[in-house]
């Protein structure tokens, strides 16, 4: 299972236009240096999406609540549902060894509450916004 990663867009003075993607069924991830924030819409009409940022921090062996947000099915084909999401803590969600170093990742939960990489993403996209 390989995440696909998100570009990340700097929001500057002038502006940024930013290109918004599909999540993948695989899972996503980010670079993150504790600035990044995700701006997510639920197009689909007739499904809510939960979108799910993992922490890889511990205390006292204790591993923390995952973040969830869930977007209700847009009201119309031409009004989707938005939500921000972010900033992210690099000490408490940014993965700290292998190849993801520095990476946040997000996962995307099924209807049922269970993390699914097979969980149905169509009308989901998100950019992620940062420095």
């Amino acid at each position: 299972m390989a995440r696909t990663e998100f570009t990340v867009y700097s929001v500057v003075s002038t502006g940024v236009t930013a290109t918004y993607s599909s999540g993948s069924t695989d899972g996503n991830k980010f670079d993150n240096t504790g600035v990044e924030f995700l701006h997510v819409i639920n197009a689909a009409t007739s499904d809510s999406r939960t979108v799910e940022i993992v922490p890889t921090f511990s205390l006292d062996g204790n591993d923390l609540e995952h973040k969830q947000v869930t977007l209700t099915a847009a009201t119309s084909s031409t009004i989707p549902t938005e939500m921000f999401m972010g900033t992210w803590k690099p000490s408490v969600y940014n993965q700290t060894s292998g190849t993801d170093v520095n990476m946040v990742y997000v996962n995307y939960i099924t209807s049922s509450g269970s993390t699914s990489y097979e969980a149905d993403l169509t009308g989901l996209t998100i950019a992620v916004l940062g420095r």
